[in-house]
């Protein structure tokens, strides 16, 4: 004859009354969404480099150290982003198009 099962391990006793109940979920509304930081400069709307509004992307960098290795004087773009300390830029499509372009 097999040995009795632990206590944990036995089926739950379900109640002959059952009871009603209430359950109340806490507000969310004081709750504050901090947005990241580059979500915000996105909803800002203008291009990071020229101050344009039409038609904004985001460039990205591999890494700011390949930027501050290259020529100098550096280029408008590269000194926004090391200024930033940001490997990302909001650009609007005629700035993004000149910085792959610049190379």
């Amino acid at each position: 004859m097999p040995a009795p099962a632990p206590a944990s391990r036995r089926p739950a006793q379900t109640p002959e009354l059952q009871l009603p109940c209430l359950i109340i979920d806490k507000s969310t509304t004081g709750a504050v969404i901090r947005r990241r930081e580059l979500v915000s400069r996105l909803l800002a709307g203008h291009c990071e480099v020229c101050g344009g509004t039409d038609d904004i992307t985001v460039h990205h960098a591999c890494s700011l150290t390949d930027l501050s290795e290259r020529r100098q004087p550096h280029a408008a773009w590269v000194t926004v982003m090391l200024k930033k300390r940001r490997k990302a830029l909001v650009a609007c499509r005629d700035c993004h198009t000149s910085i792959h372009a610049d190379g």
